[in-house]
């Protein structure tokens, strides 16, 4: 009568202390691996999609011209700038009301009395900065990524005055581009105005804004972060992260105009 509570006992004891430990050592190993191949899916994504390093010449020259398109819109700015506050002045030793100028139009008078405002403020002393940010700056662009670059100006603007920068930034871009290689489209009427300028011959596409004050802040923060995840904690977080927007993109739910988060959404 003892015997079936005797195989019981041991059935009980063999399946605690070895069929267990065995069943769960085979479910880690087999978690393991998976985990393994997910993170090998991850490396090789990632290295398959860096730039070629004809790519990454390119797009470094392109930037510089714009970066060089910038400096000389700055020294044109304050060019215009020094005859507007000029004329201002013999109008105002005449008593003349009048703020009509003959070499500006009603456009140009309202950018230029916005920056004369902000001339003797502390920040127009120094030069405009154009940067990039984004994934290009992070590290984590792939081939086919759009560059975003911004300029920080320094004198306070609105939207008028953006759209003003923009569009004399995309005809001085247009008129000294010597290969004809360059598309410009002028985006002003967008939420955030933009000038888009795609390299037709090597496929580089950047857009250009005029920066908020967060915008250098927001690229240095996430760019800390994923240094420190990097050198302090030893974990490779740019990978992954090209690793989601891939997927993100297969999956058509990365795209913020249809509700959904974007890639700098899904960076954070």
């Amino acid at each position: 009568s003892n015997q079936p509570s005797l195989f019981l006992n041991l059935f009980l004891y063999f399946n605690y202390f070895y069929i267990e430990p065995i069943s769960h050592y085979m479910m880690n190993k087999k978690k393991e691996s998976l985990m393994t191949d997910f993170s090998n899916d991850i490396r090789t994504n990632y290295t398959h999609s860096r730039p070629y390093s004809t790519q990454v010449i390119e797009r470094e020259k392109l930037k510089k011209y714009i970066i060089d398109c910038g400096k000389y819109l700055q020294n044109h700015c304050d060019s215009k700038l020094k005859d507007y506050n000029h004329y201002m002045k013999r109008n105002n030793n005449n008593n003349n009301n009048n703020r009509k100028h003959n070499n500006m139009s009603p456009e140009e008078l309202g950018f230029y009395e916005q920056m004369s405002y902000s001339q003797h403020t502390i920040k127009y002393d120094r030069e405009w900065e154009i940067f990039t940010f984004g994934s290009e700056s992070w590290g984590t662009s792939t081939r086919d990524s759009d560059i975003d670059m911004a300029i920080f100006v320094n004198f306070s603007n609105n939207r008028p005055q953006k759209k003003y920068l923009l569009h004399s930034l995309a005809k001085i871009i247009g008129e000294n581009d010597k290969d004809g290689a360059l598309v410009i489209k002028e985006i002003l009427t967008a939420k955030y105005p933009i000038i888009r300028i795609k390299h037709y011959i090597h496929g580089i596409q950047i857009d250009v804004s005029i920066a908020d004050r967060f915008c250098r802040r927001r690229d240095i923060f996430i760019k800390d972060i994923l240094k420190k995840f990097n050198h302090d904690f030893k974990i490779e977080v740019k990978p992954l992260i090209v690793f989601i927007k891939y997927w993100s993109k297969q999956k058509d739910i990365n795209n913020a105009y249809h509700c959904y988060l974007n890639s700098f959404g899904y960076t954070l």
